[in-house]
């Protein structure tokens, strides 16, 4: 019954659909604390800088299997790693469903975020694979999986909650978890026994590209804002007298923009400047802070905000198909995972420290505005040293104005 499955699987979906479903899927599952982070707060009795620490959890997981995901990807081959994340994602899933304690659960979410991590660079690698030099737009789509996966999330798992416990949402992410582990079948990739050394050695190499390692660096500010986004939406607005079905409205709202931005991102991105993803990264992370500056102006009406955040969540969390086709586009065939795997470690970094900075902010100070304004104001002040970094140094340091990927390096 599996083997026919799975062959159903590969016949009826072209890899970009594959992939846009795993990252669905992931998704679902790693962004489950955000719809859920205010029953959990309930549940727990948590603090804001508790829930963030959940935050922190799933992107440590992440950061942790970021420096194997190169071996998974490359070596063992992206199918393979995509059953390993699942497995890790299901895991996670039933120790939440089955936790009484706080710590428990974020063992929970650390296996989530473990296994979450892998699905980014083995889908780049599918993708790249597959459609270079035609990849653009359909990274775009794959990378839409994202909000579509939160979107489910948001719908559905508060819903749950609610009516049956919040055990239930937990086991709906655990079963679908297992059946993507049952339908996806894996390749041989590894040709050769695992070196420690050799891989110890190319994973340094690419952690010393000056062109990813700049480029990261700088995109963890909108690593941070998306994830203080997602983790405090929710309790903003419920905390400004909305009912929890009207916030987790506006929530969807900034996941449908998401949706939106992912796409129009790497597409318009592919014309600004030659397809410099570069200023196409300034662009968005000047729109983001923007904006959330202003969100803080913006009158309390649903009929209002529901665009508000669409165009929110277009920028501060629609970025991410233009950072994975850079990361992607300065890799090699051969090292598109381990690129990734390198990007997403300094990303997580950007996660793990910010998002408990933004929840221990609205603690001490008792003020989401507050939070959103320096949230914003430190994206508009980064994307004002991009613009420096680059006309002094872009050059000399090669920071590209168009990234490119050969298939034969």
């Amino acid at each position: 019954m599996t083997d026919t499955l799975r062959e159903q699987f590969r016949s009826r979906f072209p890899i970009v659909i594959q992939a846009l479903l795993f990252m669905i899927i992931g998704n679902f599952a790693d962004s489950a604390y955000s719809p859920l982070s205010s029953v959990i707060k309930g549940a727990y009795s948590l603090t804001s800088e508790e829930v963030g620490l959940i935050t922190s959890t799933i992107f440590i997981g992440s950061l942790s299997v970021s420096f194997m995901s190169g071996f998974f990807v490359d070596r063992l081959g992206n199918k393979m790693a995509v059953r390993i994340a699942f497995t890790f994602i299901s895991a996670g899933a039933l120790i939440c469903a089955l936790s009484t304690t706080y710590p428990l659960l974020l063992s929970g979410f650390f296996f989530i975020g473990f296994g979450y991590g892998t699905i980014t660079p083995a889908t780049n690698s599918l993708i790249m694979e597959e459609y270079f030099p035609q990849h653009i737009g359909r990274m775009g789509i794959k990378q839409t999986g994202v909000p579509i996966g939160s979107i489910a999330a948001v719908t559905a798992l508060p819903l749950v909650a609610i009516t049956f416990g919040l055990r239930w949402p937990f086991l709906i992410l655990f079963v679908t978890s297992l059946i993507i582990v049952a339908v996806v079948r894996s390749g041989s990739r590894v040709s050769s026994r695992f070196n420690l050394r050799s891989y110890m050695k190319d994973l340094f190499s690419a952690a010393r590209d000056r062109r990813l390692l700049t480029y990261s660096a700088f995109s963890t500010v909108l690593s941070w804002g998306q994830q203080t986004g997602l983790t405090f939406y929710v309790l903003f607005f419920e905390s400004n007298g909305f009912l929890l079905y009207s916030a987790e409205i506006l929530l969807g709202s900034f996941l449908a923009g998401a949706i939106f931005g992912r796409n129009f991102w790497a597409r318009l991105g592919h014309r600004i400047h030659a397809g410099s993803r570069w200023h196409a990264t300034l662009l968005i992370m000047s729109l983001s802070g923007s904006l959330y500056i202003l969100l803080t102006l913006v009158p309390h009406d649903l009929i209002l905000l529901i665009p508000y955040s669409i165009f929110l969540g277009m920028n501060a969390a629609g970025w991410n198909s233009t950072f994975v086709t850079a990361v992607s586009e300065m890799a090699g065939k051969e090292k598109v995972g381990l690129y990734s795997g390198v990007g997403l470690i300094t990303l997580s970094l950007g996660t793990i420290i910010g998002t408990p900075i933004s929840g221990y902010i609205r603690d001490s100070t008792h003020s989401y505005i507050i939070m959103w304004i320096v949230l914003g104001g430190v994206q508009l002040v980064t994307a004002f040293l991009m613009l420096i970094f680059h006309a002094m140094y872009g050059k000399d340091r090669g920071i590209p104005g168009k990234d490119q990927w050969s298939p034969n390096q």
